[in-house]
């Protein structure tokens, strides 16, 4: 089944292919953050960079259900470090959050032509 991205998701999916995907930063994984961490790893050319939540154990099973690679990070330094990697930065404090230069992406990586999650579900 091929996806048709048409939109936003076509904005996205362009933008993706010429500079990465959008990285955004997302504080609060309760039930509405966990959904937002689920689908954010299932949208091309948008990825999760860094979360901030002050239960850290539910916020590290809302990226394990992702299937995220995360870390923690307690400055904006090292949330910078993760999303330079590649990682979702994990961290308690909100203020480090706001203050990282979340914009950053890691350079665009060639990307499958298999159906998402999302579509093989259908």
């Amino acid at each position: 089944m091929t996806l048709l991205h048409v939109g936003l998701a076509a904005e996205l999916n362009a933008y993706a292919d010429k500079h990465g995907p959008v990285t955004v930063g997302l504080a609060g994984s309760g039930q509405m953050g966990t959904d937002m961490v689920v689908q954010l790893g299932l949208m091309p050319g948008v990825r999760l960079g860094a979360l901030s939540e002050l239960n850290i154990a539910g916020a590290e099973a809302a990226l394990k259900m992702a299937g995220s690679d995360f870390s923690r990070a307690s400055s904006a330094a090292e949330i910078d470090r993760a999303i330079e990697s590649g990682r979702v930065a994990l961290t308690e404090d909100y203020k480090a959050l706001c203050a990282a230069p979340i914009s950053r992406a890691p350079p665009a990586r060639p990307r499958s032509t298999a159906p998402s999650r999302a579509a093989a579900s259908r």
